[in-house]
């Protein structure tokens, strides 16, 4: 039997982590590379309200899933905390507003500092967050998800960031958000393209249930490639210096992760079921990881 403490672990579905924590490692790796001083409280808040915001929108996801009847015991979406009745409604309710609350402070705070553009961020992020699944707009539900998270987990993410940590804008940052935010809705398309005939039963519209798997499968592909390709346009354009190639040694997970899937394969008209959408996250890691290895080598 689960401990309670394993089971609220599952419920935050923390494989999904790295997308909020790995924005934080290669913008102080990029503000290392410039010389600008980073300082530990604040990372340290930012890792904190980030976290704590996650757990609070993957919370808010499974529980509209779970009333609006898209997470079944026949699905294998979702942390199945409510579906297998590890958690009442009630008790993940509390965890809602636990995160949020954590999230609200820190935001609250930074906002309070830098009022004007970090106030509107931090508002645009938590809405968004919500609105993902929730009520009016329910983003995911409406084939919106993947344009959802890429500016959420994206430019967004990376603008606020580096505001909070240097008070001030860099178009660099920018350009670098776009291959982590690409990586990122790779994770959604997998998720979406695993999902895809669960989605559909359930009458929700997504890219994969609007267009099929093949071209589900040939959008989570495509946004993997764009992002290496966007490495290499950088460093031909000396916006990020030669290291950054060692990011391509994450072709390796990427093949594995293709092998052992075998997404694009039929089974009754159903793709297989798999681990694509945790392997997907474990490579944006791993990209992010040396691609903030590659800014703070100094030769």
């Amino acid at each position: 039997m689960k401990s309670k403490f394993s089971i609220w672990i599952q419920s935050l579905r923390c494989y999904s982590f790295p997308t909020s924590l790995m924005p934080v490692l290669i913008t102080c790796a990029f503000l290392y590379r410039q010389g600008k001083p980073i300082l530990i409280k604040d990372v340290s808040l930012i890792v904190l309200g980030l976290v704590a915001l996650h757990s609070g929108v993957n919370l808010v996801n499974d529980y509209f899933d779970y009333i609006n009847g898209i997470d079944t015991t026949e699905t294998s979406g979702s942390s199945r905390v409510l579906v297998d009745k590890l958690l009442t409604i009630k008790e993940l309710k509390i965890g809602i507003y636990a995160a949020y609350f954590i999230a609200v402070i820190t935001g609250a705070y930074y906002s309070y500092l830098y009022p004007v553009p970090v106030f509107f961020l931090v508002l645009a992020g938590g809405t968004g967050g919500y609105l993902y699944t929730g009520k009016p707009f329910a983003f995911k539900y409406n084939a919106l998800g993947e344009i959802c998270v890429f500016i959420l987990m994206g430019p967004l993410l990376f603008i606020g960031i580096h505001y909070v940590l240097a008070t001030s804008y860099d178009t660099s940052i920018l350009l670098l958000s776009i291959p982590a935010g690409l990586l990122t809705t790779s994770i959604l398309s997998a998720n979406n393209l695993r999902d895809i005939y669960d989605d559909k039963n359930a009458g929700i519209m997504t890219i994969a249930t609007l267009t099929g798997v093949r071209f589900a499968a040939f959008l989570y592909l495509l946004l993997i490639f764009i992002s290496f390709a966007l490495i290499v346009f950088y460093i031909y354009s000396n916006i990020i210096n030669i290291w950054s190639l060692i990011v391509f040694f994450t072709i390796i997970p990427v093949i594995i992760n293709l092998k052992k899937t075998h997404f694009i394969k039929y089974d009754h008209n159903k793709p297989a079921k798999s681990n694509i959408v945790e392997n997907t996250a474990m490579i944006y890691m791993i990209f992010s990881l040396l691609l903030s290895l590659s800014m703070i080598i100094n030769v």
